[in-house]
């Protein structure tokens, strides 16, 4: 009779929207409408995987026109949902092994996406760097910001036409009022045997938004480079 009752609760806690929530997790979900708008169903649960036990907390969205934009990439959207409830669940992050996020379209289509709580935490330690590498371009500190790259890629940079680079870009866009964290992906480079994490983050600036795309070393903590794209 026991298992039959986990089952049930089993049942109950994956497929009901309305699930009792914590405080915590009440305010860390309000922090990703706050972002995203929309709506936001919640279900919580566990799953046997490789043997052990794994509790995740699920965010289904729907009806949000930021997201819609994304369409193309929802990766972005996605991981930074995952990132923004989890950095907020703060001394409950312990209570999840992953987070589940749910993106249902309005054209019909739905994506799911699943991030583990050690890979969230390795975000965490990395989107520091975001705001670290957009102050030096914001103050044009183009030397300051060569000692955040590879030491093998910082060599072989042009600092002058980096600068320059740098300079058009504020020319063309305005100067940076400030820079937001938007997702982030897990990526190889051909040409570099470490594993890459890009962070990606939208410069708002004067004249219009842009991306800005951080290509990061995750031994290291190192630059490989940055763009102005996702």
């Amino acid at each position: 009779m026991k298992k039959i009752v986990g089952f049930l609760l089993i049942g109950l806690l994956t497929a009901c929207n309305n699930v009792v929530v914590t405080k915590q997790e009440e305010k860390a979900v309000g922090v990703v409408l706050d972002f995203y708008g929309g709506i936001c169903n919640r279900k919580k649960g566990f799953h046997s995987k490789n043997g052990s036990k794994e509790t995740y907390f699920e965010l289904e969205m729907s009806k949000s026109k930021i997201i819609e934009k994304f369409s193309s990439i929802l990766e972005l959207p996605a991981s930074n949902i995952a990132y923004l409830f989890y950095s907020n669940l703060k001394e409950e992050q312990d209570n999840y092994t992953e987070v589940h996020v749910t993106i249902k379209l309005t054209k019909g289509e739905t994506h799911k996406f699943i991030y583990n709580s050690k890979d969230l935490k390795e975000i965490e330690k990395f989107t520091p760097i975001l705001e670290v590498v957009s102050s030096k371009i914001k103050s044009q500190d183009i030397v300051g910001l060569l000692t955040d790259f590879d030491k093998e890629i910082a060599k072989d940079i042009d600092a002058e036409l980096f600068e320059k680079t740098c300079f058009k870009v504020d020319s063309a866009f305005g100067k940076i009022n400030e820079t937001y964290f938007h997702g982030f992906m897990f990526t190889e480079f051909t040409e570099y045997k470490d594993p890459i994490v890009q962070l990606v983050g939208i410069m708002k600036r004067e004249k219009q938004d842009i991306p800005l795309s951080l290509y990061i070393n995750r031994k290291t903590k190192k630059l490989v480079s940055i763009k102005n794209e996702f």
